[in-house]
C-alpha cells in the first residue's frame, strides 16, 4: 500500500504522520494487507474516550509466515 491520503490521526487533522515502511528484501512474506485501526469505531468510543486513548490510530500490516523458506 502506498497511499498517502490516509488519516492516521484521531484529532481534527487530516494527516498521514505514521506509515510502516518495508525495505528491500524485508517484503518477501508482505500479504499485500495494511491499514489502520480504527478502534474508535471497532469498539464505539466517543472522541473524548478516543482521544484518551491516543491521539493516533494504530497502522499494520499482514506478513506471511512459514512462506517461502521462513
Amino acid at each position: 500500500m502506498n497511499n498517502h491520503d490516509l488519516d492516521t490521526t484521531t484529532k481534527s487533522t487530516d494527516v498521514t504522520y505514521d506509515r510502516i515502511i518495508i525495505t528491500d528484501g524485508a517484503g518477501t512474506g508482505y500479504a499485500g494487507e495494511a491499514g489502520i485501526f480504527r478502534f474508535d469505531t471497532a469498539y464505539g468510543l466517543n472522541q473524548a474516550m478516543t482521544e484518551d486513548v491516543s491521539d493516533h490510530y494504530p497502522v499494520y500490516a499482514v506478513f506471511w509466515t512459514g512462506h517461502g523458506g521462513d
